[in-house]
């Protein structure tokens, strides 16, 4: 008796992606509306935390320099505030003269603290809301741009140099919210004290919206203008942008340069929360849909035995400028973000290439396969179109590249 092997039925990727498409987007809804409205302490349970001045309704909020992560010093308060109603917030700009101590080693962190109204934001014994963010940061300078047609003067770009941080944004979770001590965020779980049942109050800097591109060299004088911002914050928008924080500390990691991160920053900080959401699912959507070209396309040229009806030049024109676009992006250290996409782009399009012109390896050599006589009428065709449209092409290029060199600016030669 012979025996066959059980066929088992083909997969059908375009629906399996589909219906894990459709399950990615139901628990991203979920996990938005559990981070936006998380349960809350009910009036008739008994076990309740709740924030230790939350009684108090005027406060004094501090910002205070320190070449230490953890010690703080009285003389060094950049700003502060006295009666506040942190239901209000506000806003304002400090001009600082940064002392020689800070200016030696570059290192300065800047304190934000929140206490009752009249306390000493210095004493340990005193309940109070503290944040430690640094206001410094150190970067090379940014690569000058110049024209390639004038007399170019070196500079250095290897040195790293001290920036200062010109906006400093903080935020308060309001002190009446109330947590169930069996059902609360992990993100407060370090300020929960079981004892007492209570928490200390939720400060909170915001990190998204701070970029590297807005830092500025300190200069041996040490004149810096500091733009301080506080304001109340709802623990939806306090929870999502933790989260936000968290992941990108997580691509750190991964190996994302600061540059890198920054981009991401961009994207929800100079984005409405509603359109950022919005553009969420559009990009979600978006991927999909590349998958689902990518996967056409690879299905095409993967069962295609010939090129007939297909122009050569135009698939290795096509390769060598996604090569190009690549190369470019390297040079310049572009985001992962896009680097990748690219990067996969140009490997489709080297591939298309070999198939195109039926390039294999026989023996060690290189071999490139017979054309059939479909494809060799294809060949003159496209021959013919391709002389014709070349007088239009190459004027193009060269007018082009000769207004690059006189009027735009670049990197180097």
């Amino acid at each position: 008796k012979s025996f066959q092997l059980m066929k088992f039925p083909s997969i059908p990727w375009g629906n399996l992606a589909f219906g894990l498409f459709i399950l990615y987007i139901v628990n991203s809804i979920n996990v938005f509306y559990t981070l936006y409205y998380p349960p809350l302490c009910n009036e008739e349970s008994k076990s309740c935390f709740s924030a230790v001045f939350s009684d108090d309704k005027l406060y004094d909020f501090y910002v205070v320099a320190s070449t230490d992560s953890y010690n703080l010093q009285t003389q060094n308060i950049i700003t502060s505030k006295k009666n506040i109603n942190i239901s209000v917030g506000f806003e304002e700009t400090v001009n600082i003269i940064l002392e020689k101590k800070f200016l030696k080693n570059n290192t300065i962190f800047g304190h934000v603290l929140v206490v009752k109204a009249g306390s000493n934001p210095m004493s340990n014994n005193k309940p109070s809301a503290h944040y430690t963010t640094s206001l410094v940061s150190f970067k090379v300078p940014d690569v000058v741009r110049v024209n390639l047609m004038e007399a170019i003067t070196a500079v250095d770009n290897s040195t790293v140099i001290a920036h200062w941080r010109p906006r400093l944004i903080a935020h308060i979770l309001d002190p009446d919210l109330k947590f169930d001590s069996k059902n609360y965020p992990g993100e407060f779980r370090r300020m929960m004290n079981r004892k007492s049942m209570t928490y200390n109050p939720v400060i909170y800097v915001d990190q998204l919206s701070h970029t590297r591109r807005h830092d500025t060299p300190l200069t041996a004088s040490g004149a810096v203008n500091l733009t301080v911002s506080f304001s109340p914050i709802t623990i939806g928008k306090l929870r999502i942008w933790m989260q936000f924080e968290e992941a990108i500390r997580n691509l750190k990691d991964l190996g994302f340069g600061d540059d890198d991160v920054d981009e991401i920053k961009s994207i929800f900080t100079d984005t409405n929360m509603y359109f950022l959401v919005l553009t969420f699912f559009v990009s979600v959507f978006h991927l999909l849909f590349d998958f689902l070209a990518f996967k056409n396309d690879i299905s095409f040229w993967k069962n295609r035995k010939n090129t007939a009806g297909l122009s050569t030049r135009v698939i290795i024109w096509r390769c060598v400028s996604q090569v190009i676009i690549f190369l470019y992006l390297c040079e310049h250290k572009t985001s992962y973000i896009v680097l990748g996409p690219a990067g996969v782009g140009m490997f489709i399009e080297l591939w298309k290439v070999c198939k195109s012109l039926k390039f294999s390896f026989v023996g060690g050599k290189v071999k490139f396969g017979e054309k059939t006589e479909e494809e060799k009428a294809t060949e003159k065709i496209d021959s013919e179109a391709m002389w014709y449209l070349q007088w239009l092409m190459y004027p193009l290029i060269i007018g082009g590249a000769i207004y690059s060199l006189l009027y735009v600016s670049h990197r180097s030669w």
